[in-house]
């Protein structure tokens, strides 16, 4: 990690030393990842408010999933692609702090409703009759998990602006992050942000519980040779199946990377200029997945959808006859 970049250099000189077709291809994909998490968070947020039956709990966690996404979308990718353009940071330190704190405290919303979704799946699949009493039998506690998963990450990701820790501009990455070096302030405050964000170890958890949980349903039907029960306990665990992979693979493949690379960077590997700029795609990238994963693929979602683009279609072809009518008036 290096501290602010504030040096200039001519027009014509990289400050990573990329030719020019390579800044073009990179801010091209930036901009491609901004452009359908927007499109694809927007999409979700307006099928889920403009269909009462899924305003319930768990999808207005996934409504909240796509706020948090479109945050972070409309507040540090751009930041991201100026410097990807440019090749340093152009804005002030107060900037790179604020846009490092707001980055790494999305994150963990992220995660923690992600947790959330998890843990709700959980009571509703392997404990049903809980499910009832904590988020259908109280009406506060929705809101109270809901605020939670804003709260806390605000809470915890802000002891760097008060002096524990730093946020600096990261050129490898292109963004201001925590200065993740291996110093003893900085390594006490790494341990406090992983006891205070167990969130992908209990959303491995509910998944596996709720996977085996389905699959006994699973065999316990089929043994009563009922053809078509059986075929539908087969069907969910299929879809519990599909769905546990999608978020894993989701989570694995735009997070995991991040957090190997920082461990590595931090221990001392300086040669990972390639790879920490992947890795930064890659967590932008999960602002476009979250919604295809927790909404899109959703077989609660699916008949929205077709409702959606069906009327979409159906008022395409009524503007095209009016405009047809309108021209062989007109002629």
């Amino acid at each position: 990690m290096t501290g602010q970049e504030n040096q200039t250099s001519s027009p014509q000189e990289d400050p990573l030393g990329r030719k020019l077709i390579e800044v073009v291809f990179e801010a091209a994909f930036a901009m491609a990842i901004l452009l359908s998490s927007i499109l694809s968070n927007s999409i979700v947020l307006y099928v889920i408010n403009a269909n009462s039956n899924l305003k319930t709990f768990i999808n207005n966690v996934i409504r909240n999933l796509c706020i948090i996404d479109l945050l972070e979308t409309l507040l540090i990718m751009p930041l991201w692609i100026v410097s990807i353009v440019e090749g340093r940071w152009i804005f002030s330190s107060v900037i790179c702090s604020m846009s490092g704190y707001l980055f790494v405290a999305i994150a963990n919303a992220t995660l923690f409703s992600l947790m959330l979704i998890a843990v709700t799946r959980y009571f509703k699949v392997v404990k049903p009759h809980l499910y009832s009493k904590i988020f259908v039998g109280r009406k506060s506690a929705p809101r109270i998990f809901l605020a939670s998963s804003w709260i806390l990450p605000l809470i915890t990701c802000c002891p760097p602006i008060f002096g524990w820790g730093q946020f600096l501009y990261n050129p490898l990455s292109c963004l201001c992050e925590y200065d993740w070096a291996f110093e003893k302030l900085n390594i006490t405050y790494m341990v406090f942000l992983v006891a205070t964000q167990p969130s992908p170890y209990i959303i491995c958890w509910s998944y596996v519980r709720i996977y085996y949980t389905v699959r006994r349903n699973r065999i316990q039907i089929c043994t009563r040779r009922n053809r078509a029960a059986c075929q539908n306990a087969y069907n969910a665990e299929t879809s519990c199946i599909q769905l546990s992979l999608g978020i894993a693979c989701g989570v694995v493949l735009c997070w995991l990377p991040k957090a190997i690379l920082v461990l590595m960077m931090a221990a001392g590997n300086k040669r990972l200029d390639f790879p920490m700029r992947v890795s930064s795609y890659l967590v932008f990238l999960a602002c476009s997945l979250n919604p295809v994963i927790y909404g899109m693929i959703n077989p609660q979602f699916k008949p929205a959808f077709k409702a959606l683009f069906k009327r979409e279609a159906n008022d395409s072809n009524i503007r095209s006859i009016v405009l047809a009518a309108s021209v062989t008036t007109t002629t």
